[in-house]
């Protein structure tokens, strides 16, 4: 067996005798002395903590929030700080011209800023002006303006030495005094692996169960996922596409943009590029969140998850895996394998929504997906309505669906509008009251109504062009 490494700004380091369940940030900071990546939030929304590491099967650098990744998750990785790109007496071409046209912060958030950017311009050297808002919106501080910022990442001539990271080392296990961590190569091995030990946990990107206060006095065993070749793989047929449990949402996004656009507007907003670079879609659904962005879209497009249990395959529709709150009806040593998702046909619109307090990177306080289907005449002839936030799990509403079927977009909505209030119970929280949520699940039906009328309008304000 291989000792634990990390590549660090090019240095090879053993990490074999470290905790693996220290935080990757703190052991960049505290361990290695490296002062330039930063700790604002530790919740993967500032940006501060941003570094720039190799996908597990190779290929270019991604940004990441160190802040949500634990030693054991990236042992055989490459990782890349912001000391790793530049300093004083050699900057890089970003850290330059951040500092020549204004741009710079206080200096706390700006090292985060180089390393977004440079992960955005290894990417591609001329990004539109969408694909740099989405390459910072998970940086939050804006404390120069966010103009010079712009500015500088449009008129910035780039240039990089970064090759082509291989694919992550593997070896069997990290073991430490508090945690395990597991590395499977296939899918059994890490079933076995979950039958032998208590107190386990699946683990792929993490960016959910890396929040979330852990007893500490139980040995935690993690079996990472996402080194099992058959969970990376994205099949692509003529009437659904099946995607890997591992694959993160940042590869899902150029696939979901083909076939359903509003799904990976929705995903673009759920998490930066940070989050989306290990963030995955099997993930999100099994933390079993009523404001999960990824189910109430998933459950409209009448997907499906592959799932290993007991030795064999098994297929579970979306609609049936919430069980309660943060539950599901998955055995605890199930392995979800894959997401399964129709392509809607051509006479099937497909539409998808959130209303959170912040546009970018905010949980939903309400989501609502539709797949609808018309006829002859403009009649409503199939119809799949699902609504997130509202309840304690995510749900399809046959009541609200039935409403729609036979009429037109354009006749009066008031029966619709009484079922919904009707058939809706929705919870009181920090995030929105009862009637707040009622209103805004009318307020989408509405906006469904109109959009299956007027579907090349733009009604939200950040979708509305202006003319420089």
């Amino acid at each position: 067996m291989n000792n634990n490494c990390i590549v660090l700004n090019n240095k090879k380091i053993d990490i074999s005798k470290s905790n693996p369940n220290t935080i990757v940030l703190d052991w960049i900071r505290l361990d290695r002395e490296l002062k330039g990546t930063k700790e604002g939030c530790a919740e993967g929304d500032c940006g501060a903590c941003s570094v720039l590491i190799s996908p597990v099967s190779g290929g270019k650098f991604k940004p990441a929030n160190s802040c949500l990744l634990k030693l054991g998750q990236v042992s055989g990785s490459e990782i890349v700080t912001v000391e790793g790109l530049g300093n004083q007496k050699n900057p890089s071409s970003v850290q330059k011209i951040l500092a020549n046209l204004g741009a710079s912060q206080c200096g706390f958030c700006t090292p985060g800023f180089v390393i977004a950017i440079t992960g955005l311009l290894c990417e591609n050297n001329k990004p539109t002006e969408d694909e740099i808002h989405d390459a910072l919106a998970g940086n939050l501080c804006r404390c120069t303006g966010y103009r010079p910022i712009m500015d500088s990442v449009k008129n910035i001539k780039f240039k990089h030495n970064f090759r082509e990271c291989k694919k992550w080392d593997n070896t069997d296990k990290f073991q430490g005094k508090q945690a395990v961590f597991y590395y499977p190569k296939t899918l059994q091995e890490a079933y076995n692996i979950s039958l032998s030990h208590e107190n386990v946990k699946y683990l792929s990107g993490g960016t959910d169960l890396n929040l979330q206060s852990q007893d500490t006095k139980k040995k935690l065993n993690y079996i990472l996922l996402n080194r099992i070749p058959e969970l990376l793989r994205i099949d692509e047929g003529n009437n659904e596409i099946q995607i890997g449990s591992s694959v993160t949402l940042e590869e899902t996004l150029p696939l979901f943009e083909k076939y359903f656009s509003p799904f990976a507007e929705i995903l673009r907003r759920f998490g930066s590029s940070q989050i989306r670079s290990q963030a995955t879609i099997a993930g999100n659904l099994c933390t079993a969140s009523p404001i999960g962005d990824a189910a109430p879209s998933l459950m409209a497009l009448g997907s499906s998850i592959e799932i290993f249990s007991n030795n064999q395959k098994k297929y579970l529709a979306i609609e049936d895996l919430f069980s309660d709150y943060r539950k599901t009806v998955l055995n605890p040593n199930d392995i979800v394998t894959s997401i399964n998702i129709p392509i809607p046909p051509n006479d099937k619109k497909f539409y998808a929504w959130k209303v959170s307090k912040r546009y970018d990177q905010d949980i939903s306080t309400v989501s609502m997906a539709a797949l609808i289907g018309m006829g002859e005449n403009n009649i409503i002839q199939s119809c799949r309505i699902c609504f997130g936030g509202l309840s304690a799990t995510t749900f399809r509403s046959k009541e609200i669906e039935n409403s729609f079927i036979g009429i037109k977009p354009d006749q009066d909505h008031t029966k619709i509008l009484e079922i919904t209030e009707k058939s809706i119970k929705p919870l009181s929280d920090l995030r929105g009251s009862a009637d707040y949520r009622i209103n805004l699940a009318l307020g989408l039906i509405k906006r469904l109504l109109f959009k299956l009328l007027n579907n090349d309008i733009a009604i939200e304000v950040m979708k509305v062009k202006i003319d420089e």
